[in-house]
């Protein structure tokens, strides 16, 4: 988690750089939902069967520390979670007949994530995004930022600032990118 919190550190010092022009200093525009934009997002995708909140306890925890490293330097800050399914598995008992369930999850986090981020870049072009996918959430971030599935323009990847994805089920520790 030391790890991720400083790519989020990172995107926090990108976010509050000067404004480049007077027009770009006015970061505040009130969003279809009266939500204000700010200058950064955390975006949090739970893993199988986690129903402790929209965020999951992984991103929950460290969207506490995000929330205070925020309130201490004076920033405008939120945070989200993807509303998808995130079917639990018992993968002890992993069948055939689960397998389509999860697949089926995994597709609605990632169609849910990919309008999010696409809503968010149309509303609030200035606004930085960090995204925390933990285990089946970790699936559905890879596959919204992979060349294969992925759907994001240049100028929508451009406002995510750093990707973690905890416990993915796709890991693999041969890949190179790893």
């Amino acid at each position: 988690m030391g790890t991720f919190l400083l790519l989020v550190a990172l995107a926090f010092s990108v976010a509050t750089r000067a404004p480049a022009t007077a027009a770009a200093a006015k970061t505040v525009v009130a969003r279809a939902t009266q939500k204000l934009c700010q200058n950064l997002e955390l975006i949090g995708i739970r893993g199988s069967g986690d129903t402790s909140s929209s965020m999951g306890e992984i991103a929950t925890a460290v969207n506490a520390r995000l929330e205070q490293l925020a309130t201490e330097r004076d920033l405008a800050y939120t945070h989200y979670g993807v509303p998808y399914t995130a079917v639990g598995i018992a993968w002890w008992k992993l069948t055939n007949v689960e397998l389509p369930e999860y697949r089926l999850s995994v597709r609605d986090g990632r169609n849910k994530l990919y309008t999010y981020i696409h809503q968010e870049v149309a509303n609030c072009p200035a606004e930085k995004l960090a995204v925390l996918g933990y285990s089946q959430g970790a699936q559905v971030a890879g596959d919204v930022f992979s060349k294969g599935l992925g759907r994001l323009t240049s100028r929508e990847l451009a406002n995510v600032r750093a990707v973690a994805l905890v416990a993915d089920p796709r890991f693999n520790s041969q890949q190179p990118y790893h």
